[in-house]
């Protein structure tokens, strides 16, 4: 009987690790360094950026790399039981010298 539930017991249990993680995107609108520099928006991009666990930023305007570092030390410098926030950061995306 133990062997039947097993299956059933893993199933359970991977569903509701999946429920419980939350993947998002969040589209900055024109992320530079201007809104680096601006408190307010900054604590709403990281209270945003926390509610996830995997998180898409999109609009990140920054062509020397400066804002993912600066944005990474402000998440874990308040960073609640031991959580570090990382990131990955694709190329520059854009026609001519429009980039993102």
């Amino acid at each position: 009987m133990s062997r039947e539930l097993a299956p059933l017991l893993l199933l359970l249990l991977s569903i509701h690790s999946a429920l419980a993680m939350r993947i998002c995107s969040f589209n900055v609108r024109s992320f530079g360094e201007s809104k680096q520099e601006d408190k307010n928006a900054m604590d709403v991009i990281v209270k945003v950026i926390k509610r996830c666990d995997i998180i898409l930023v999109m609009e990140i305007k920054d062509s020397n790399n400066r804002i993912c570092p600066i944005l990474m030390e402000k998440l874990n410098r308040n960073s609640r039981r031991g959580i570090t926030y990382n990131y990955v950061i694709s190329s520059r995306l854009g026609r001519n010298t429009y980039k993102e």
